[in-house]
């Protein structure tokens, strides 16, 4: 990616996994401005629980949450999303905080 306005030959080094972290403060943010959280925010935050244990899920839970991850390794992100979408559907809004 290019830094044109600093230095039309330098390039910035994109990290795309500090996208994951910042997308998931924007799921906090959004709920905090709107009062309500979404089912796509929902699957996000379900797929960042999954892909981050070691930051987001305590010690007593982490060996059912470890086949969730082994779950999610196996599908892309748009498949997992489908399957998110679909189970959250399922659920109670109440429950979800919508």
């Amino acid at each position: 990616m290019r830094i044109g306005d600093r230095d039309p030959a330098g390039q910035l080094e994109f990290q795309p996994e500090l996208t994951e972290y910042m997308l998931l403060d924007v799921t906090a943010q959004y709920q905090v401005v709107t009062g309500t959280a979404t089912p796509h925010l929902w699957a996000y935050r379900c797929w960042f629980t999954a892909r981050h244990q070691d930051l987001m899920v305590p010690v007593q839970f982490k060996d059912r949450f470890g086949q969730l991850a082994s779950f999610v390794d196996t599908m892309d992100r748009a498949a997992f999303l489908e399957s998110a979408l679909v189970a959250l559907a399922r659920m109670d809004a109440k429950a979800l905080g919508a």
